[in-house]
């Protein structure tokens, strides 16, 4: 079955000190890969295309696993990213320090459906209030192309 519309999946660290690092979690807290079946992504949202992919300036995001990234010069600022609408789903990524202190760590919200960001925000919070709080209370989340996503 594929994830039903509205519903949510959340990429990072689930918990402070959990060993694992980032997966892609159900909202119940299962990583993604041990319910494969269960949802069904697009090939551009690929487990490792959310790994500190969406958080970049589009200039430097991978879009083939065989190439490195060119280096952003923008600072990874805690709780800071970018929404982004792609193949029919909503990714709230930001920058995140707060489960996995080392460079390029990050969390995405994923929601199923094009939405704004207040119910991004919204759903996050429904879904993974912990894993969202958890972040808010290191830095507010501050959205790089929120002017784009509001016009």
């Amino acid at each position: 079955m594929t994830l039903p519309l509205g519903q949510a999946l959340f990429f990072g660290v689930w918990g402070c000190g959990q060993t694992g690092g980032h997966n892609l979690h159900l909202p119940d807290g299962n990583p993604h890969y041990v319910h494969r079946g269960l949802v069904k992504l697009p090939e551009a949202l690929a487990v490792w295309k959310l790994d500190s992919n969406f958080c970049r300036d589009p200039e430097y995001r991978i879009v083939d696993s065989r190439a490195h990234a060119k280096r952003d010069p923008s600072p990874q600022n805690q709780s800071e990213g970018f929404l982004v609408h792609q193949d029919g789903w909503t990714l709230l990524a930001v920058w995140d320090r707060t489960g996995d202190s080392r460079p390029n760590s990050n969390a995405v919200f994923l929601v199923a459906g094009e939405h704004a960001f207040e119910a991004v925000l919204a759903l996050a919070e429904q879904e993974f209030p912990q894993q969202l709080r958890r972040i808010q209370a290191a830095a507010p989340i501050r959205i790089r192309n929120l002017e784009w996503v509001l016009s």
